[in-house]
Protein backbone atom coordinates (compact mmCIF):
# COMPACT_ATOMS: atom_id res chain seq x y z
CA UNK A 1 0.00 0.00 0.00
CA UNK A 2 1.42 3.38 -1.00
CA UNK A 3 1.20 6.39 1.26
CA UNK A 4 1.17 9.83 -0.30
CA UNK A 5 4.37 11.70 0.49
CA UNK A 6 2.97 15.23 0.16
CA UNK A 7 0.91 15.28 3.41
CA UNK A 8 3.88 13.90 5.35
CA UNK A 9 6.22 16.57 3.98
CA UNK A 10 3.67 19.31 4.66
CA UNK A 11 3.31 18.26 8.29
CA UNK A 12 7.08 18.00 8.69
CA UNK A 13 7.65 21.48 7.26
CA UNK A 14 4.87 22.95 9.39
CA UNK A 15 6.43 21.39 12.47
CA UNK A 16 9.83 22.83 11.61
CA UNK A 17 8.31 26.26 11.25
CA UNK A 18 6.76 26.02 14.68
CA UNK A 19 10.07 24.97 16.20
CA UNK A 20 11.89 27.82 14.51
CA UNK A 21 9.42 30.40 15.82
CA UNK A 22 9.66 28.97 19.34
CA UNK A 23 12.99 30.83 19.78
CA UNK A 24 11.53 34.21 18.84
CA UNK A 25 11.47 36.22 22.07
CA UNK A 26 8.16 37.30 23.55
CA UNK A 27 8.18 41.05 24.06
CA UNK A 28 5.10 43.14 24.87
CA UNK A 29 4.43 46.85 24.61
CA UNK A 30 1.62 48.06 26.85
CA UNK A 31 -0.08 51.39 27.44
CA UNK A 32 -1.51 52.15 30.88
CA UNK A 33 -5.07 52.90 29.68
CA UNK A 34 -7.52 52.33 26.84
CA UNK A 35 -8.80 55.93 26.63
CA UNK A 36 -7.07 59.31 26.66
CA UNK A 37 -7.68 62.94 25.82
CA UNK A 38 -5.32 65.16 23.80
CA UNK A 39 -2.42 66.40 25.93
CA UNK A 40 -2.60 63.53 28.43
CA UNK A 41 0.38 61.39 29.36
CA UNK A 42 0.65 57.78 28.21
CA UNK A 43 2.74 55.40 30.31
CA UNK A 44 4.36 52.79 28.05
CA UNK A 45 5.88 49.56 29.36
CA UNK A 46 8.16 47.35 27.27
CA UNK A 47 8.04 43.93 28.95
CA UNK A 48 10.45 41.09 28.28
CA UNK A 49 8.69 37.74 28.83
CA UNK A 50 11.40 35.75 27.06
CA UNK A 51 14.55 34.08 28.33
CA UNK A 52 16.88 36.56 26.63
CA UNK A 53 18.37 39.89 27.59
CA UNK A 54 18.24 42.82 25.14
CA UNK A 55 19.64 46.31 24.85
CA UNK A 56 16.94 48.83 23.90
CA UNK A 57 16.44 52.58 23.65
CA UNK A 58 16.25 53.61 27.29
CA UNK A 59 13.29 55.96 27.14
CA UNK A 60 11.44 54.26 24.27
CA UNK A 61 11.82 57.49 22.32
CA UNK A 62 11.72 55.36 19.16
CA UNK A 63 8.13 54.30 19.96
CA UNK A 64 5.90 55.72 17.22
CA UNK A 65 2.31 56.87 17.64
CA UNK A 66 0.11 55.36 14.91
CA UNK A 67 -3.38 56.54 13.96
CA UNK A 68 -5.95 54.17 12.47
CA UNK A 69 -7.28 55.44 9.16
CA UNK A 70 -9.90 53.01 7.90
CA UNK A 71 -8.00 49.70 7.59
CA UNK A 72 -4.42 51.01 7.80
CA UNK A 73 -2.21 52.49 10.51
CA UNK A 74 -0.47 55.77 9.68
CA UNK A 75 2.56 56.90 11.70
CA UNK A 76 2.39 60.43 13.03
CA UNK A 77 5.42 62.69 12.82
CA UNK A 78 8.38 61.66 14.94
CA UNK A 79 9.52 63.37 18.08
CA UNK A 80 13.02 64.12 16.87
CA UNK A 81 16.38 62.44 17.29
CA UNK A 82 16.71 59.79 19.97
CA UNK A 83 19.82 59.72 22.16
CA UNK A 84 22.10 56.79 21.45
CA UNK A 85 21.77 55.37 24.97
CA UNK A 86 20.97 51.70 25.44
CA UNK A 87 19.38 50.16 28.48
CA UNK A 88 19.54 46.47 29.30
CA UNK A 89 16.12 44.79 29.28
CA UNK A 90 16.69 41.65 31.32
CA UNK A 91 14.70 38.44 31.19
CA UNK A 92 11.39 39.10 32.98
CA UNK A 93 12.15 42.82 33.21
CA UNK A 94 10.42 45.94 31.95
CA UNK A 95 11.26 49.47 30.87
CA UNK A 96 8.69 52.16 31.61
CA UNK A 97 8.52 55.44 29.71
CA UNK A 98 6.13 58.38 29.55
CA UNK A 99 4.87 60.01 26.35
CA UNK A 100 2.65 63.07 26.13
CA UNK A 101 -0.04 63.11 23.46
CA UNK A 102 -0.18 66.31 21.41
CA UNK A 103 -2.77 68.90 22.48
CA UNK A 104 -3.91 69.03 18.84
CA UNK A 105 -4.44 65.28 18.48
CA UNK A 106 -7.79 64.56 16.84
CA UNK A 107 -10.28 62.05 18.20
CA UNK A 108 -9.77 58.53 16.92
CA UNK A 109 -8.14 55.15 17.42
CA UNK A 110 -4.41 55.00 18.11
CA UNK A 111 -1.64 52.66 19.19
CA UNK A 112 2.09 52.88 19.80
CA UNK A 113 4.55 50.73 17.90
CA UNK A 114 8.16 49.89 18.74
CA UNK A 115 10.78 48.04 16.73
CA UNK A 116 13.21 45.86 18.65
CA UNK A 117 16.36 44.97 16.73
CA UNK A 118 18.51 41.96 17.56
CA UNK A 119 21.84 42.89 19.04
CA UNK A 120 23.14 39.33 19.12
CA UNK A 121 23.05 37.29 22.27
CA UNK A 122 23.31 33.70 23.27
CA UNK A 123 24.10 31.14 20.59
CA UNK A 124 21.27 28.88 21.76
CA UNK A 125 18.72 31.32 20.34
CA UNK A 126 17.94 31.93 16.70
CA UNK A 127 18.79 35.51 15.81
CA UNK A 128 16.12 37.72 14.35
CA UNK A 129 16.41 40.95 12.38
CA UNK A 130 13.66 42.82 14.18
CA UNK A 131 10.46 42.39 16.12
CA UNK A 132 7.63 44.91 15.87
CA UNK A 133 5.45 45.22 18.95
CA UNK A 134 2.31 47.31 19.38
CA UNK A 135 0.13 48.42 22.26
CA UNK A 136 -3.51 47.54 22.28
CA UNK A 137 -5.63 50.06 20.42
CA UNK A 138 -6.73 53.01 22.54
CA UNK A 139 -9.25 55.78 21.97
CA UNK A 140 -8.55 59.50 22.03
CA UNK A 141 -11.59 61.69 22.53
CA UNK A 142 -11.87 65.45 22.66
Amino acid sequence: MKYPLAPFLLLTLAGCGLLENADTPEIRLEADRLAYQPGQEVVLSLINLSERTFTVSGDLCDAVLLQQQQTTWQPLSGEGVCPDVGVVLKQGGAIVSRKRLAETLSAGRYRYGYELKDGGGSERYRHFERIEVYTRVFEVSE
